[in-house]
């Protein structure tokens, strides 16, 4: 994906809407802005990891982040 956008940059356009909402939506639901990021980009990171195969994980450790992650979204995701 990444050297998909670096070879064609107009690809970015198509996702940026998308974190662009999501982004919102975790504020519209009262969390701080740098708290939304903060477990919008863990969560982006976590699925970018897992496509790239960069990190060795199991399943309850993806979960046990995902619920972490919950927690301190307040269970607003």
């Amino acid at each position: 994906m990444m050297v998909a956008m670096a070879q064609e940059p107009s690809l970015l356009a198509l996702v940026q809407p998308h974190h662009a909402r999501w982004q919102a939506c975790l504020e519209a639901h009262g969390l701080p802005t740098g708290a939304a990021t903060l477990i919008r980009m863990a969560a982006d990171g976590l699925w970018q990891a897992e496509l790239l195969g960069l990190a060795a994980s199991t399943p309850e450790l993806r979960n046990r982040v995902i619920s972490r992650l919950l927690e301190l979204a307040g269970g607003h995701a």
